[in-house]
């Protein structure tokens, strides 16, 4: 009954932080913090269940093969990589690597 009455009011404190984050943060009338503040009460367990739903849908999932001749990414360290750019202090082209 310990463990369950510390949990729940961890559980409380953690949602009511994170209600008072969301109103503090919105603008509106007294009527949208409500809301607001009733959502907040709900977002966690539908983000908890939503989360273990696709845990459990793609726990057997393997990531994606690296495929020779694949488009570099868009984003991120290797970003452009392979790619001459010219740089602004020198005027010299170099090529990017990752």
């Amino acid at each position: 009954a310990g463990v369950a009455l510390a949990g729940g009011a961890a559980w409380l404190g953690s949602v009511a932080e994170f209600a008072a984050h969301r109103v503090r943060r919105a603008p509106g009338t007294l009527r949208h913090p409500l809301a607001l503040a009733a959502t907040s009460v709900a977002i966690p367990p539908v983000a908890t269940a939503a989360w273990c739903a696709g845990w459990w849908r793609h726990r057997g999932g393997r990531p994606l093969p690296v495929t020779r001749g694949a488009a570099a990414p868009e984003s991120g360290p290797a970003a452009g990589a392979g790619l001459p750019v010219s740089d602004p202090g020198t005027g010299r082209k170099t090529v990017v690597r990752p």
